[in-house]
C-alpha cells in the first residue's frame, strides 16, 4: 500500500507506530489515537478493515464506527474487510469456567455482600473459551450482520432448544 491510515482510541497505537518505524514502514502509515468518528482523512482508502472478532462486534461503537469508516473512508467500489458475520448461539455447561467468572462476587471478607453485583455480572458478555464438550445443544443461527450494507435495529429473535438435562 501507498499509504495507509491507522485509527486506535487505545494507547496500544504508540506500539504500533513503534514497530512500523522499526521494519520500515514508518513513512507509509499515518497513525491516530482517535476513534473514527473523530478523524478526516485527506483521501478515500481502497480498503478499510475493523477488527470486530470475538464478543467484539457488540463492544459499545463498534458498530457506529464501522458504518462511519465505511461512509467517509472508503472510496466507491472499495472492499470492507469484514463484509459479514454469522452468529450462532448454543446453549453450554461449564460449571469450573461459571465459577471462576463469579467466585469473587458472592459474601465477601467482613461478610460485605457482593451479590448484588454477582447477579449483573452472571448476565453481561464474556469471552470465556468452550470446548466442545461442554456442548448441551446444537448450534442454532441467530443473525448474520452485513456491515457493507448497514445492521439491523432489531436483535431479537426466539432460538428454541430441547436438552435431556445436564451431560
Amino acid at each position: 500500500a501507498r499509504r495507509v491510515y491507522a485509527l486506535e482510541p487505545d494507547g496500544a497505537v504508540h506500539l504500533a507506530r513503534e514497530l512500523a518505524q522499526a521494519n520500515g514502514f514508518g513513512e507509509r502509515i499515518v497513525f491516530y489515537q482517535a476513534r473514527a468518528e473523530t478523524v478526516s482523512l485527506a483521501e478515500r482508502a481502497d480498503v478499510v478493515v475493523g477488527d470486530l472478532r470475538g464478543a467484539l462486534p457488540f463492544h459499545p461503537g463498534h458498530f457506529p464506527a464501522l458504518a462511519h469508516a465505511r461512509e467517509h473512508f472508503l472510496r466507491p467500489g472499495g472492499v470492507l474487510i469484514p463484509q459479514r458475520d454469522r452468529l450462532s448461539v448454543a446453549l453450554v455447561r461449564a460449571p469450573a469456567i461459571h465459577a471462576r467468572h463469579l467466585r469473587p462476587w458472592g459474601r465477601g471478607a467482613a461478610g460485605f455482600d457482593f451479590t448484588a453485583a454477582r447477579a449483573r455480572l452472571a448476565n453481561t458478555w464474556g469471552t470465556p473459551s468452550f470446548r466442545a464438550a461442554h456442548l448441551v445443544t446444537p448450534a442454532q443461527p441467530w443473525a448474520e450482520l452485513d456491515y457493507a450494507a448497514g445492521l439491523p435495529r432489531q436483535w431479537d429473535r426466539t432460538l428454541e432448544w430441547t436438552s435431556a438435562g445436564p451431560p
